[in-house]
């Protein structure tokens, strides 16, 4: 157990050096289950440079406002960013990607 403990503690000490969040509050691009061709070509991107599958219900809507706060300079060059990619990956099948 103390091992775990250890661990735990750890963690909520490198978490409490974190900066503040960022939080996006504009990124629905018209709402749930709305696509445009900017976010499908996105999707379609990372998947074909990065491997790493999207859809575009949520995950896919809140990488691409990262990705444009990123190229809209919102942060300082080597900034360690985290993303955590929840699944939801059924809706691509609803909407045959």
């Amino acid at each position: 157990m103390a091992v775990l403990g250890e661990a735990v503690g750890s963690q909520e000490k490198a978490a409490s050096e974190l900066p503040a969040a960022c939080v996006l509050l504009d990124a629905s691009r018209g709402g749930f289950a709305r696509t445009d061709p900017a976010l499908l070509d996105f999707i379609a991107s990372s998947e074909v440079q990065g491997g790493v599958l999207l859809e575009p219900l949520y995950t896919g809507k809140a990488l691409l406002a990262l990705h444009d706060e990123v190229l809209a300079g919102r942060f300082e060059p080597d900034t360690r960013l985290v993303f955590v990619h929840t699944g939801g990956l059924q809706g691509r099948r609803a909407m045959g990607l």
